[in-house]
């Protein structure tokens, strides 16, 4: 089945990924949604964004979050080579972005050598983080891996009930203040 691609979507699209990838000037990050046109344009439609819960593990204990579930163990976590592998068959499908979440996807070790791997082969990066790990130290290095969105979520006024955990507003505040500059 062939689906309507419309010119203004083409250069909607394409001032977007103009926005988001000025970070990441290689032909192959270039490439990446010109391939995802095309596989539109023959009725291959590629996901636009694919999401990698690289971690269970989580400071805190949102009521709301799937991550937190009884009996799960950091064992039941993918190893670095099955998400690089992951990463690659997102590649593959024409997608744009990679999405690392969680839990709490700092908590992992090998984060930064994830994002510059996706970074590498041309998707578009973002991480979904609580903030409380974001330091100036640790944007510095997100940023040197090829992070290009950073999501904080501060998702209710009643935060410290739902997170299970003390959070000083400030704290998260200044984090973010840390992923801007």
């Amino acid at each position: 089945m062939m689906h309507s691609f419309s010119p203004k979507l083409t250069i909607n699209l394409l001032n977007r990924a103009a926005r988001l990838y000025h970070t990441n000037p290689s032909l192959r990050t270039w490439g990446q949604p010109i391939f995802h046109i095309y596989r539109k344009l023959v009725g291959k439609v590629p996901p636009i964004t694919g999401a990698i819960g690289v971690t269970y593990r989580c400071q805190c204990r949102c009521a709301h979050c799937y991550a937190d579930v009884n009996g799960r163990s950091s064992n039941a976590e993918m190893s670095t080579n099955q998400i690089m592998e992951a990463i690659k068959q997102l590649k593959a499908l024409g997608t744009l972005q990679v999405i690392f979440t969680g839990g709490e996807p700092l908590l992992r070790e090998d984060l930064f050598d994830l994002i510059a791997h996706a970074h590498k082969v041309g998707l578009l990066t973002r991480i979904s983080t609580n903030g409380y790990l974001l330091t100036r130290k640790c944007v510095a290095e997100l940023k040197r891996a090829g992070l290009n969105q950073c999501g904080v979520a501060i998702d209710d006024a009643g935060w410290t009930i739902l997170y299970g955990c003390i959070w000083p507003l400030m704290f998260i505040t200044s984090s973010v203040t840390f992923a801007r500059s």
